[in-house]
């Protein structure tokens, strides 16, 4: 009788075994899921983080521009570091030639203000069309207000 019972016995245990290492197995796979979507989205946080300073030293770069009505060399520098890395965070290449869009436009800014403030004539065609041209690029500066929030939209949202 035993010679019948232990085979049937062994092959009860091994079953059972095995639905163990399953269990185990598939908690073991759920535990990986878990920390591949946990990886996932502080790689996404991460990203943000980095994105975000790169928007927000362009809107402060904006903000000096219309609040001061000049951009000196140190703000442009400062602005540029912050946005060195631009090529590496956003999946095309817009961004990053909007930045140095910005950086260019800066410099001009900051030229064309150090020449209205040569020694002139007021009154001269010159003069008024020094401040025509700085009243245009300050204008340019105002629209990029809003225009760094809409570039920059779509890779700041946080979406599963």
């Amino acid at each position: 009788m035993w010679q019948i019972l232990a085979p049937l016995f062994v092959s009860i245990v091994l079953a059972f075994i095995a639905v163990l290492q399953w269990l185990v197995a598939r908690k073991q796979w759920q535990a990986a899921e878990k920390q591949a979507q946990v990886a996932k989205t502080e790689l996404r946080l991460t990203l943000f983080d980095r994105r975000i300073v790169v928007r927000d030293a362009l809107l402060r770069m904006v903000f000096i521009a219309t609040s001061t009505d000049d951009i000196t060399d140190e703000q442009r520098q400062a602005c540029a570091r912050a946005t060195k890395d631009a090529e590496f965070l956003f999946p095309n290449k817009d961004i990053e030639d909007y930045c140095r869009e910005l950086l260019q436009q800066a410099v001009l800014f900051h030229r064309q203000k150090h020449l209205m403030s040569l020694p002139h004539d007021p009154e001269s065609d010159e003069a008024k069309q020094r401040q025509s041209d700085h009243f245009d690029r300050v204008q340019w500066w105002i629209e990029q207000e809003q225009e760094i929030p809409r570039r920059f939209y779509p890779f700041l949202k946080f979406e599963e």
